[in-house]
């Protein structure tokens, strides 16, 4: 199976990285009443996140295409042909 994951472009692929790492932790708090458990809570969720994108044939995180580009470069790319359009 072929993950859509793979036709994402760079600014996607660098989001749905954020949105994974994002709900991993906000579920870790959610599961961790006291913050000595959260580490703990923390590897149980990603390691379950890990099941499930390989269950479902997704790609791994660590196998996203990565790109040569900081988000400070993509925002001067965008500012600048946002200038060329007005």
């Amino acid at each position: 199976m072929v993950s859509s994951e793979n036709y994402l472009n760079p600014s996607q692929t660098r989001f749905t990285r954020t949105a994974t790492a994002a709900f991993i932790e906000t579920q870790a708090e959610a599961l961790s009443p006291d913050s000595t458990d959260l580490s703990k809570t923390r590897k149980r969720v990603q390691k379950k996140v890990r099941q499930a994108i390989k269950e479902l044939g997704g790609t791994m995180p660590e196998n996203l295409p990565k790109h040569g580009k900081t988000i400070k470069q993509f925002e001067r790319e965008k500012k600048r042909i946002e200038g060329k359009k007005e």
